[in-house]
């Protein structure tokens, strides 16, 4: 090994984060000795470094790494056309996304940064399609010399990890909003503590003395959906409550059903269960309004006869309506803080070390809360 080879080695080490900006290298003894080489190779390796400018050295110390090491070529202020792209959400409509769209606004309208966000209207679309549609954005964004940074709210799975792998091989910054990147792509993430929050509803439902709480998941294949489930498990667990795999239900759509169809079919087969639910936890608000609507179409009490919980707090942040308990998500407070993480990585351009940065989601209760209902009489709508 030359001096050549230990300039490679320690600036890779430099620009994935191993020593970080303003960090001391190891002595010049540890590093000759990890390398087999002799300190001669090893001092002419890193006076060729400050040379480059990527090592800084005062009298009697050791080297250091530059503050400015690592920067990418590109960073610095935006160009005229140049733009933020925010796949948060391929479709309008998302309330999620409109709220976490408003804390990212929030943060570039005091910058020069422009956003474009793609947004079509569909009727409905399908999993596939929203998959399709965002595979598409991403792939405009990696051939866009006017892209500066992304901002995704990632549904595609390793189906568009190519679309992925070529906005980071531009050199382009990624922040991943509320759902985690295919497995082994490393990225900042800004997210909920689903898995914790998941997990403190549920409590919540058995600190009210149930003990039989169904979990009603949307059918997308995200990482948010699996780590609230993994929650919803460890609770039950906590309590030394049996998990039973027919009261993990995806709501679905048969061919042929309408949306109402759906949900009172699922209400149907719950509460028809030997040892019925008392309560069901609903992986997002959506899901939990429609669940309640189908209740309340087949004559059920809610929540004298059957408690619901969701999961978002949309309701409550857009309405204002404080009938539905939940756990409630910052969306502001995560769209801005997923904004100005990519606004710091696009003006230095550094790529790592990589930050998951994690918002509490409370638990807040609301009419649809209530504790055990003696009464288990059913009418007779829900099991037609």
């Amino acid at each position: 090994m030359d001096a050549n080879e230990v300039v490679r080695i320690l600036s890779q080490r430099i620009d994935d984060g191993t020593y970080p900006a303003g960090s001391f290298l190891p002595p010049e003894r540890e590093l000759a000795a990890e390398m087999g080489v002799s300190r001669t190779v090893v001092q002419n390796a890193l006076r060729r470094m400050e040379a480059e400018c990527l090592l800084e050295r005062e009298p009697r110390c050791r080297p250091r790494v530059a503050m400015t090491a690592g920067v990418s070529p590109q960073a610095g202020e935006m160009r005229g056309n140049d733009y933020v792209a925010a796949c948060l959400w391929p479709t309008e409509g998302h309330c999620p996304v409109t709220l976490v769209a408003e804390g990212v606004r929030h943060i570039l309208s005091a910058t020069r940064h422009r956003l474009v966000m793609v947004s079509r209207r569909i009727e409905a679309p399908t999993a596939p399609e929203l998959v399709l549609m965002e595979g598409r954005f991403l792939q405009q964004v990696a051939e866009d010399p006017h892209a500066r940074g992304v901002l995704v709210w990632y549904l595609g799975g390793e189906v568009n990890r190519p679309y992925l792998e070529a906005i980071r091989h531009r050199g382009i910054p990624i922040v991943f909003v509320d759902r985690l990147p295919p497995c082994g792509f490393e990225a900042d993430i800004v997210s909920t503590d689903h898995f914790g929050a998941a997990r403190r509803a549920t409590t919540a439902l058995i600190d009210l003395g149930h003990r039989r709480i169904a979990c009603v998941a949307s059918n997308e294949r995200v990482s948010s959906i699996r780590e609230r489930v993994e929650g919803y498990r460890r609770a039950l667990e906590m309590a030394s409550i049996p998990f039973r795999e027919e009261l993990l239900e995806t709501a679905d759509s048969l061919p042929g059903e309408t949306t109402e169809q759906a949900y009172e079919r699922i209400v149907r087969r719950l509460l028809t269960l030997p040892n019925r639910p008392t309560a069901m936890l609903a992986l997002n608000d959506e899901l939990a309004l429609q669940l309640i609507a189908a209740m309340r179409r087949l004559g059920v009490k809610v929540p004298q006869q059957c408690t619901v919980a969701g999961f978002d707090g949309v309701v409550r942040q857009v309405t204002g309506s404080r009938e539905l308990a939940g756990c409630v998500q910052d969306w502001i407070g995560i769209g801005e803080r997923a904004a100005e993480l990519l606004l710091d990585r696009i003006r230095t351009g550094r790529q790592k070390p990589y930050l998951h940065l994690l918002y509490h989601a409370p638990f807040r209760r609301g009419d649809s809360l209530a504790a055990i209902y003696r009464d288990d009489k059913l009418p007779r709508g829900v099991a037609s």
